[in-house]
């Protein structure tokens, strides 16, 4: 890939920290060649606390253009697929819980958008980069601000008032994904200003 010579330099630490955090997300997985459905029962995941620790720790470290460029390279859709699955790996479900929660990941290279299910049922949560069946909730969300949601930087209540993550479905459902799906605390020290809410 050919970069302007005042960006070799930024670019260059883009992608040794991104390749280091797929490396961590692949020590264990069989993502690319093994079934894309992962089924894991609620019980203690370290090495999935330690990739969420991980992820948690170079978002929180990186510069938006860095995750913006990280977004926009082939890396994206391993590094994405990654932390749904530790996402799916730490889901502490109810056993009451039958549900499909479907993330849709816009800003693709192509305008696309990437899409992964969760399906939690009987205490237990899978992972599919499929169509399991017709989703219980969709969230809508641009990459970065995921990375950012997920890491533990920024709120979902700040990206939905600021329109960057969209919300389709049971809404009571999403009230309860804080606690199902272990996401990080928002640190309010490393909290990112949001751009759009700067700009408005």
């Amino acid at each position: 890939m050919n970069v302007p010579a005042p960006f070799d330099q930024r670019t260059r630490s883009a992608f040794t920290s991104s390749i280091r955090f797929a490396t961590l997300a692949l020590g264990s997985s069989s993502a690319l060649t093994g079934p894309q459905a992962h089924e894991q029962q609620h019980r203690e995941h370290p090495f999935a606390d330690f990739k969420a620790e991980a992820l948690a720790r170079w978002v929180r470290a990186a510069p938006e253009e860095r995750l913006e460029w990280v977004m926009g390279n082939r890396l994206r859709q391993v590094i994405l697929w990654q932390i749904v699955r530790t996402i799916g790996q730490r889901a502490v479900p109810d056993e009451r819980l039958d549900a499909i929660l479907e993330f849709r990941i816009t800003g693709r290279p192509d305008g696309d958008a990437d899409r992964y299910q969760l399906a939690l049922a009987a205490g237990r949560c899978a992972t599919s980069r499929r169509d399991l069946r017709q989703p219980t909730l969709t969230l809508e969300i641009d990459a970065v601000s995921f990375l950012r949601l997920t890491g533990g930087t920024v709120s979902a209540h700040r990206l939905i008032l600021t329109r960057r993550l969209k919300l389709s479905g049971d809404l009571w459902l999403a009230l309860s994904l804080p606690r199902v799906l272990r996401l990080p605390r928002l640190e309010r020290a490393a909290q990112t200003p949001d751009r759009s809410a700067r700009s408005a």
